[in-house]
C-alpha cells in the first residue's frame, strides 16, 4: 500500500505471516511504484522486471541477472512495529529506541464505515484524546449530554474510521 509521512513516500506491506513492512516506494532499478507488486513470504516483488526485496530493503532476487548482482541493490527500509493494532515506523539512524508499553486503553476499536453519530468516533491516531480526557463529553460539550449529530472526520481520505467503546 502507498502510504506518505512527512511528505515522502513510502510502501507498507504486510509480509505472509502478518508482520507490517515500510520500505521504499519505488524499485531500485525501472522507479516502479512497489505497491503494485505483490508479497512473497517476508519480501515484496516489483511487477515491472520481478526484482524482489527482503524486509530489510536488500534485493535478493533479479530474474535473468547474475545473483551477485542483487547483493549489490537495497532499498531504504524502515523498522516497524505493531502493537495495540497501531503501526510505529522508526524513520532515525541505528537502532529504534524501545516502544513504550503502555496500558490497553479502556476502549476498543472496531473499524467502521462511512459517517457515525457518535461523539465517540475517531481516526486510531486521536484515540489519545480518549486518554487524556475519558469524559470527553462533558469537557468539550458543556454537560456530558450526547449530542447526537453525525460526526464526519477529514483528516484523511484514506485514513480508516473506527469507532471507539468501552471495553468489557
Amino acid at each position: 500500500k502507498p502510504i506518505k509521512i512527512l511528505g515522502e513516500e513510502f510502501t507498507l506491506y504486510r509480509g505472509e505471516g502478518g508482520k507490517p513492512h515500510v520500505v521504499d516506494f519505488r524499485c531500485a532499478h525501472r522507479q516502479t511504484q512497489l505497491s503494485v507488486g505483490w508479497v512473497e513470504d517476508d519480501c515484496i516483488r516489483c511487477r515491472f522486471h520481478g526484482w524482489k526485496y527482503d524486509s530489510s530493503g536488500q534485493c535478493i532476487e533479479q530474474p535473468a541477472e547474475k545473483e551477485s548482482f542483487a547483493e549489490k541493490i537495497r532499498i531504504r527500509s524502515c523498522p516497524t512495529e505493531e502493537y495495540l493494532k497501531l503501526i510505529f515506523v522508526y524513520f532515525g539512524e541505528g537502532d529504534p529506541p524501545p516502544l513504550p508499553r503502555y496500558p490497553r486503553p479502556a476502549v476498543q476499536l472496531r473499524q467502521q464505515s462511512g459517517k457515525r453519530s457518535d461523539s465517540y468516533s475517531v481516526y486510531a491516531p486521536r484515540v489519545g484524546v480518549l486518554y487524556e480526557s475519558p469524559a470527553g463529553d462533558s469537557r468539550h460539550h458543556g454537560r456530558g449530554k450526547r449530542l447526537g449529530r453525525a460526526v464526519n472526520f477529514a483528516l484523511s481520505q484514506r485514513a480508516a474510521l473506527y469507532h471507539a467503546t468501552r471495553a468489557a
